[in-house]
């Protein structure tokens, strides 16, 4: 059996060499696997953050949907001016929404599903709320109506 007081001073400064290179291999070879794995982690969570905004991004597509139709509850003399910006929230939303579509996987393309179904149905709503305002006609606001509004105006 070989031991290592039999070796000369140079093949034990091989020895110790060679095991110092193997170490450095090892690690190498563990820091390429941990960072292709941490590039992967990392391109996962550059989708999952592009999905979180295209979802934050519908839904401030809801809300200004929502904002219009109370505008034109607050005041319907306004309902020409606000269903030119409903057509442009209504375009952007259905973008959106087919953004999200295409990037879906299953349990995501269900919860579309779900989202497209109440968005239909909540256009509907939307349009009566229009077609209400557009046969008031004239509409006098009263005199403490015309106070809130002059005041959120200024603010």
């Amino acid at each position: 059996m070989l031991r290592i007081k039999d070796l000369s001073v140079a093949n034990k400064i091989l020895l110790i060499v060679g095991v110092l290179g193997a170490t450095i291999v090892g690690n190498a070879g563990y820091a390429v696997v941990s960072l292709t794995e941490m590039a992967k982690a990392t391109d996962e969570l550059e989708l999952a953050a592009g999905e979180i905004r295209r979802g934050a991004y519908l839904n401030q597509g809801a809300i200004e949907l929502s904002q219009q139709e109370f505008r034109v509850a607050a005041d319907p003399a306004l309902v020409s001016v606000v269903r030119e910006g409903n057509a442009e929230t209504r375009a952007q939303f259905e973008k959106r929404l087919d953004e999200l579509r295409e990037i879906a996987h299953e349990e995501q393309r269900s919860m579309l599903d779900t989202i497209q179904t109440a968005y239909t149905a909540y256009l509907d709503n939307l349009e009566a709320t229009f077609a209400t305002a557009d046969g008031i006609g004239t509409f006098e606001l009263s005199e403490a109506q015309k106070r809130v509004q002059l005041q959120a105006r200024q603010s």
